[in-house]
C-alpha cells in the first residue's frame, strides 16, 4: 500500500460532533478516512458538513443519550455488544492504519472486533472530556477506572483537549506519547465574520448543549426585571424543555433553539455581547475543573468577554489573558456584580481580546502537529 495515504478510521460513540468535524476534514486532505459511530437523538447531525470528505460513512445503531435508568444503561451495553460483529465485517473491507476512538467503550469495541486481524494498526484514543468516575470513590468507579488501565495497555497514542487531563490523571498510568489538541476552530471551516449587532442592551449568551439547569437558572434570577440585560439561548439538550418553559415566564430571556454550528456560528457571536459559561457545582467533577471547552476559543475569536466559574483550569486562563471574569454563580450578589463589572468596562475586555495571538485561538497550525504526531511513524515504514 502506498503509505503517502494512509487509511484513518474514526470509531466515534456519536455522530461527529464539531471538534471531529474539524479533524475529518484537515486529516482527509492527505489521508483515506473511514467513519464508523453510534446515532444519538441529542445532538444535532452535521452530515453535510463532512460527508464529501470521507471515504465511507457507516451508523452502527441508535443509542440511548442517557444513563439515568439501569434500562438505558443495559440496552446501551447490549447495543455495544450486539454491534461488534457488525464492526468486525466492516473493518475487513479496509487495511486500517490509525484507528482513532474517543472514549475507552469504543477502544474496547475496536480491540475485540480486531483481535484475530494480522494488520498492525496504530490505535489512538482521543479523550475530549473526563467523566464523573474520574473523581469518585465508589465501587462503580473504581471498576470503571481498572477497566480504563486495561483498555489504555493497547493504547499507542493519547490525544488530550486540556493538558491538565494529562498531567493530572494519564500521566499516571499511560507511558506512550500523547498530544494537547485544544478545542480551538480551524480559521478555513469557520464561516465568514458579520458585523457586530448594535445592542441596545448588553446581550447574555448561553451557547451550546443545555446540560446545567441551576447554572441558567441562577442567571435568569439575576437578570429578570433588569431592563440593561437580555438572555440569548442557543443549543439543544436534555433541559430544552424548561429553557422553553422559562423564556415564556420571563420577558429578557429568549431561546432560539438548536442550531448548526458551522452556519450560524458567526451569527450567534455576532450577536452576544457576554458568553455565560459557568460549570455546574452540583456535579462537582474533575471535568469541569480541568477542561478547556471549545466556546473559548470561539469567544476569543469572535471577541466576546467570558463569564465562567471560579477554581477552575479554564476561569484561570480567562483572568490570565483579562478577557472576562470568573464568578460563584450559585452566589447571586457575586453574579451580579461580575455582570455589572463587565457592563461597566465593557470595552476594556474587547480591548484584551482585539491583542490576543491568534494562535492563542486558532488550530491551524496545531492540526499540522497532529497530522505529524499521527502519521509519522507510519510515513517513514
Amino acid at each position: 500500500m502506498n503509505k503517502n495515504k494512509l487509511n484513518i478510521l474514526f470509531l466515534l460513540s456519536h455522530q461527529p460532533n464539531p471538534r471531529f468535524v474539524k479533524q475529518i476534514k484537515f486529516l482527509s486532505q492527505k489521508n483515506n478516512v473511514i467513519l464508523i459511530y453510534f446515532y444519538r437523538n441529542i445532538m444535532n447531525d452535521l452530515l453535510e458538513d463532512y460527508k464529501y470528505d470521507v471515504k465511507q460513512i457507516f451508523i452502527l445503531d441508535i443509542i440511548p443519550d442517557s444513563l439515568s435508568s439501569i434500562s438505558n444503561y443495559f440496552n446501551r451495553i447490549w447495543k455495544y455488544l450486539t454491534s461488534i460483529i457488525t464492526l468486525n465485517k466492516k473493518l475487513n473491507e479496509y487495511q486500517i492504519d490509525i484507528c482513532i476512538t474517543n472514549n475507552i467503550d469504543m477502544q474496547l469495541m475496536y480491540n475485540i472486533s480486531s483481535i484475530f486481524r494480522s494488520k498492525q494498526t496504530t490505535k489512538v484514543i482521543q479523550i475530549s472530556d473526563l467523566l464523573s468516575y474520574h473523581q469518585s470513590t465508589s465501587l462503580n468507579a473504581k471498576i470503571f477506572l481498572f477497566l480504563e488501565k486495561i483498555v489504555f495497555r493497547s493504547v499507542d497514542k493519547l490525544i488530550v483537549t486540556s493538558e491538565k487531563f494529562f498531567t493530572e490523571h494519564y500521566k499516571i498510568f499511560f507511558k506512550g506519547a500523547f498530544f494537547v489538541l485544544e478545542n480551538k476552530p480551524l480559521k478555513s471551516l469557520l464561516p465568514e465574520k458579520v458585523p457586530k449587532n448594535k445592542n441596545s442592551k448588553r446581550i447574555i449568551g448561553i451557547v451550546g448543549l443545555l446540560l446545567q439547569l441551576d447554572v441558567y437558572e441562577r442567571l435568569f434570577e439575576a437578570v429578570k426585571n433588569d431592563s440593561r440585560y437580555e438572555v440569548h439561548i442557543y443549543g439543544m439538550g436534555k433541559y430544552a424543555e424548561k429553557i422553553t418553559a422559562y423564556a415564556r415566564q420571563i420577558e429578557n430571556v429568549k431561546y432560539f433553539g438548536p442550531y448548526k454550528f458551522f452556519n450560524d456560528v458567526s451569527k450567534i457571536y455576532s450577536s452576544i455581547d457576554i458568553l455565560y459559561m459557568p460549570y455546574s457545582k452540583i456535579n462537582k467533577s474533575m471535568n469541569n475543573r480541568l477542561a478547556l471547552p471549545n466556546k473559548l476559543y470561539e469567544a476569543m475569536y469572535y471577541k466576546v468577554p467570558i463569564i465562567t466559574s471560579k477554581n477552575t483550569y479554564l476561569g484561570s486562563r480567562v483572568i490570565d489573558l483579562s478577557i472576562g471574569l470568573q464568578t460563584n454563580y450559585q452566589n447571586l450578589e457575586d453574579l451580579k456584580c461580575s455582570l455589572e463589572m463587565i457592563f461597566n468596562n465593557y470595552n476594556k475586555y474587547v480591548k484584551n481580546l482585539n491583542v490576543l495571538d491568534t494562535n492563542l485561538f486558532l488550530a491551524d497550525k496545531d492540526y499540522k502537529k497532529l497530522e505529524t504526531f499521527l502519521t509519522r511513524d507510519l510515513r517513514m515504514l
